[in-house]
């Protein structure tokens, strides 16, 4: 048996003389091409050349090709009579691009077994690079053509009728007032972002519940910063509405007790999954979120938080690696069609305003991160500032942000006990409107 190296790459000449044919007898062919493939991604290094000239001149005119290239480049009868169908042209770049998404993982993987035999090189660094390979090597297959408005009026009053009409959202937040602004649908990112200790990861555990339990949806939950049975253990005693830290340290009453199985059992009816691996990187969340995917199906992702992520490749800055995390994630959202909420850090600079709220430049970042969320949401509680009894046990969700909709205040209420957020009484909303103040 022949070893990899020994053996002939995955390719197809016909293929390949057929579609350069085809882009010099028909501009429409020409344009179909030159939309899809890249010269690299062709085997024959003098179909590659060929290509390049065609690019170069914007023409597949033979005469105008023959004048620019040698005479051993250019056969032109046997290319010229494989010119690829209207109809097959398609079908052909297809062929053509797994021949090399195939080539490439070839390469990807003898990179991989050399660098497995190289003692200094660690097995994250070795995975992160396979993934990367990976994913650019089937980057081809992604790429969308662009459509007439008119083609795509019938399909999105079709979309928009499905909104109105089904009886779920693609996702809720659980919070009654939040839900009546926010519009989560699939495909959009959406950040969740505050100062340290306003409730972040609280406000996405109780969305992940409140989306498994209720609308019975598939969740998937990355934790980069708490370990999963730290979020478990959230869950568990967050739904049950009694206190963590009572049971851990023995102060529980025992009449709460029984309530920690019955909270259990409907956090096991439906798919939620947790994962808690540190430093993922967007390669690696688009290969759980497959797995996820082909396991029970995905209707919601949620990652804890943005910034501890890492970047696939090399950047030349924490900036710009944060550019490509977001950017990736939105490209994710629209990928898995899901929506994807993912919590951010702020800087310092709400605390150097009074009041010290959040605004959209308070984000870490804040360029990409705003620029590729569809909306933005930040948590403040007046209560980690100040002692006014008014402000206890109450917040405020800024939804500062929304693409396709409505931006606003949501005033609730925070169980510090059970680590919950709740919609607040009509009287309580009366109270604060009639006693809260700017200079909190």
């Amino acid at each position: 048996m022949k070893s990899l190296t020994d053996r002939v790459p995955p390719h197809s000449e016909e293929l390949e003389r057929s579609v350069l044919s085809a882009c010099m007898t028909s501009k429409e062919a020409l344009y179909e091409a030159v939309s899809r493939l890249k010269p690299e991604h062709l085997y024959k290094s003098v179909h590659q050349k060929i290509y390049k000239k065609i690019l170069e001149l914007e023409t597949g005119d033979i005469a105008t090709l023959t004048e620019h290239l040698p005479d051993n480049y250019l056969d032109i009868t046997g290319i010229a009579c494989l010119a690829a169908s209207k109809n097959s042209l398609n079908i052909h770049i297809d062929e053509i691009l797994d021949r090399y998404a195939k080539r490439k993982t070839i390469e990807s993987c003898i990179e991989t077994i050399e660098s497995c035999y190289d003692n200094g090189t660690k097995i994250s660094s070795i995975t992160n690079n396979l993934h990367y390979n990976l994913y650019k090597a089937i980057e081809g297959h992604n790429n969308s053509e662009p459509q007439l408005v008119s083609d795509l009026i019938p399909e999105t009053l079709t979309k928009l009728k499905e909104e109105h009409t089904k009886k779920t959202r693609d996702a809720l937040t659980g919070l009654i007032d939040l839900d009546n602004i926010l519009y989560m649908s699939n495909g959009d990112l959406v950040l969740i972002a505050a100062r340290p200790s306003m409730g972040k990861s609280a406000l996405a555990s109780q969305i992940a519940r409140h989306n498994t339990m209720f609308l019975k949806k598939h969740v998937a939950f990355f934790s980069l910063e708490m370990s999963k049975h730290s979020l478990v253990s959230r869950d568990i005693f967050g739904e049950a509405g009694i206190s963590l830290h009572d049971f851990r340290t023995g102060v529980l009453p025992r009449r709460d007790y029984p309530k920690i199985p019955i909270a259990c059992e409907p956090l096991s009816e439906h798919p939620y999954w947790i994962d808690d691996q540190s430093s993922l990187s967007p390669i690696q969340l688009r290969s759980k979120c497959n797995y996820i995917k082909a396991r029970t199906g995905l209707d919601l992702i949620i990652i804890d938080y943005l910034q501890l992520m890492s970047a696939d490749g090399r950047h030349d800055s924490r900036r710009a690696e944060i550019e490509y995390i977001s950017r990736s994630l939105k490209e994710i959202a629209k990928e898995f069609d899901v929506p994807l909420i993912a919590l951010s850090q702020l800087s310092r600079s709400p605390e150097l305003r009074k009041p010290p709220k959040p605004i959209l430049s308070d984000l870490r970042e804040s360029g990409s991160i705003e620029q590729d969320a569809d909306a933005v949401l930040f948590i403040y509680r007046a209560e980690q500032y100040s002692s006014k009894a008014e402000y206890k046990n109450k917040g405020e969700l800024i939804l500062a942000k929304q693409r396709n909709g409505p931006v606003g205040t949501v005033h609730v209420g925070y169980n510090k006990k059970s680590i919950k957020f709740f919609d607040l009484t009509k009287d309580d909303k009366d109270d604060i409107t009639k006693h809260w103040s700017d200079d909190s």
